[in-house]
């Protein structure tokens, strides 16, 4: 062997066991065991247990160490997650928070400056117009659906429940007709989201300089889902059934105090969790699921909603708000105003002759008296009559989720409510007083005149072009001129008032065949349904009407009652029409004197509803002739689905 190749050798051996062997050797000189191969070979695996024992728990604390850094790592972004939830939940509630607080402050000074003007001394020689007795009509205000909107999106930010709609009652069409409940809004995201948000936000305003309603906590909310409830807007419920009708049982308030009078009855929102839970005074909400208490409703099995057995949460707010967008409250807002304009008067005129009296003792000619008599007073402002109660609701729904909604956003959304109940009601009132203010002259004797005139040369004309050459007509031929002549010559009249048919946009308070001749106008032009009409029980709608009013009066110029349709919706078709048209009452239009109230608007409905009356009438004719005559497809035209009296 090579003596480099030997040193190495030894190098290995000193380095990789010598430490060991001779810590060995060392201990059995002090032993001196009488089997020094068994114990040196004892000692060695002693000693090499030992270091990889070491070994392993250096590992293990390494591994810790590591663990603990991950762990530590883990825990600071939960932190950071739950910071970030928690800022998205604030923002949330300050955004609820900040819409409560404009709510509070919408049409606040409005009403002020119409129900309260200033009767100081520096207003008693302005005059009447200047005092808030006389006003013109606008365009509408803006729609309070976008309050509504901003409610069930804000809502369902706030909760995050899978659906969030808004429910409103349609009182039943006649005496012992219960009421219908469906749905006008619901949540919404997507494209179609961000298209109402935007409107909402440029509506919440409250003053100039104020930042608008912080409508959208984060961008993301808008990237899921289309459309996520919408369908629910197709949904009625008849009175009775369904749960959310609970929500519309008073708790307490509607019986008279004694020695006092009746209090208002209040409403609470109507809980329906999961599981059966004890009402405290920590969750005292009006629950569905426990036993009949005072103030709560009782219990139910299985309640359910619209025929299946409800799954997850259900909650309900309701928001009654009394119904004063009506003739009774217009007519006695004009009453008033009418009271107040004599009062002034009365007052002012006082005022002139104290004036004058002062003047005279001042030049001698007279004494003024011992004491200064009190100078009339005007007559205060006093609540317009209501007609019962406009029901809506604020309905969450977490059906097929295990969402809880928390307590504290109960409570949040409660007040909430409360808060547009108030706001809607300083809605409607303004609305009436404003068109009150607007209406209360009557139309100049001279302009009615010359409607009637105008009326009565329409008439002649119609009736004489549909007797010329009409001996060799069939009846259905010869009805068919009659009713073309009907609809040429109301076309003519109404033409020279169509700007004051699409004035009906600037009022509230409008009459029932005002909303019907509008709306089927507009169907029978072929608009869409969903701007005319609820989508759940197909009936007009005339704060959707009244936005659409322009579109509407100049598309009737155009339209053509004769010829083939092809329509898919039930509501432009020619049944739905005749449905509409039958609620025109014509006669109580041309019967009106010019001191009627409603004399001011007859030269704009009477023109239309004679209009659309004709044009139902020829479009019947047409479709029936049409219909029998040979070749006659039977899906040629949508409206020959259309079944005529046997004659």
């Amino acid at each position: 062997m090579a003596k480099g190749g030997a040193q190495q050798e030894l190098a290995y051996l000193r380095e990789s066991v010598g430490p060991t062997l001779s810590a060995a050797f060392a201990e059995m000189a002090i032993a001196q065991p009488a089997d020094s191969a068994a114990f040196l070979s004892k000692w060695i695996q002693q000693h090499v247990d030992g270091e990889r024992a070491k070994a392993a728990s250096k590992v293990a604390a390494e591994e810790l160490e590591e663990e603990r850094g991950i762990a530590a790592a883990r825990r600071e972004e939960e932190r950071k997650e739950k910071a970030a939830r928690d800022a998205t939940i604030k923002a949330r509630s300050d955004s609820i928070a900040k819409f409560e607080e404009i709510l509070q402050k919408l049409y606040t000074e409005k009403m002020g400056e119409v129900t309260e003007p200033s009767l100081g001394n520096s207003f008693l020689q302005k005059d009447e117009d200047e005092l808030g007795l006389e006003g013109e009509l606008s365009d509408p205000n803006d729609p309070f659906d976008n309050v509504f909107q901003a409610l069930v999106d804000g809502a369902q930010r706030l909760t995050g429940a899978r659906g969030v709609y808004l429910a409103k009652v349609q009182a039943g069409a006649g005496e012992g007709e219960g009421g219908c409940l469906h749905y006008t809004h619901s949540s919404a995201r997507g494209a179609d989201g961000k298209a109402r948000a935007a409107n909402v936000t440029s509506f919440l305003k409250v003053a100039e300089g104020e930042p608008a309603f912080d409508y959208s906590c984060r961008d993301d909310f808008f990237e899921y889902g289309e459309n996520d409830h919408d369908f629910m807007l197709d949904k009625t419920m008849t009175e009775g059934s369904g749960v959310i009708w609970d929500a519309f049982e008073p708790v307490g308030g509607e019986e008279a105090v004694e020695g006092g009078d009746a209090q208002e009855a209040r409403f609470r929102p109507l809980v329906i969790r999961d599981v059966v839970e004890e009402v405290t005074e920590e969750k005292p909400f009006k629950a569905a699921y426990v036993d009949a208490k005072e103030n709560f409703a009782p219990q139910k099995k299985n309640p359910v909603f619209h025929s299946v057995t409800r799954l997850g949460e259900m909650i309900v707010f309701p928001i009654v708000v009394p119904n004063q967008l009506t003739e009774g409250a217009l007519n006695a807002a004009k009453a008033q105003l009418d009271t107040r304009e004599s009062d002034i008067k009365a007052r002012n005129e006082k005022v002139a002759e104290l004036e004058k009296l002062k003047e005279d003792a001042a030049a001698g000619t007279a004494e003024m008296p011992a004491e200064e008599e009190p100078l009339p007073s005007v007559t205060a402002v006093a609540d317009l009559p209501a007609e019962g109660d406009v029901k809506y609701a604020l309905v969450l729904d977490s059906i097929a989720t295990e969402t809880s909604v928390k307590t504290g956003d109960i409570t949040i959304l409660e007040s909430l409510t409360n808060s547009i109940k108030a706001c809607k009601s300083r809605y409607d009132l303004l609305q009436v007083w404003q068109q009150a203010k607007a209406t209360r002259v009557l139309v100049p004797e001279e302009e009615f005149a010359a409607f009637k005139k105008a009326k009565d040369e329409a008439d002649a004309g119609i009736e004489a072009e549909s007797a010329a050459d009409a001996g060799d007509l069939s009846k259905d031929e010869s009805d068919k001129k009659k009713f073309q002549a009907q609809f040429d010559g109301f076309k003519k009249l109404y033409a020279d008032r169509q700007q004051l048919f699409a004035d009906l946009k600037k009022l509230t308070i409008v009459s029932e065949e005002a909303v019907s001749a509008a709306a089927c106008a507009a169907l029978f032009c072929g608009l869409p349904v969903e701007s005319v009409l609820n989508r759940g029980t197909q009936t007009p709608n005339w704060e959707k009407i009244r936005l659409s009013m322009d579109k509407i009066s100049t598309a009737v110029m155009d339209v053509e009652p004769k010829g083939p349709r092809n329509c898919t919706e039930t509501a432009h078709g020619l049944a739905f029409f005749e449905k509409l048209a039958n609620k025109l009452q014509v006669d109580k239009f041309d019967a009106l004197g010019q001191d009627d109230p409603q004399a001011k608007y007859a030269e704009t409905l009477g023109p239309m509803m004679c209009l659309i009356k004709a044009a139902v009438e020829l479009r019947k004719v047409d479709v029936k002739i049409r219909k029998s005559s040979d070749g006659a497809e039977a899906g040629a035209d949508s409206d020959f689905a259309y079944e005529f009296d046997a004659e």
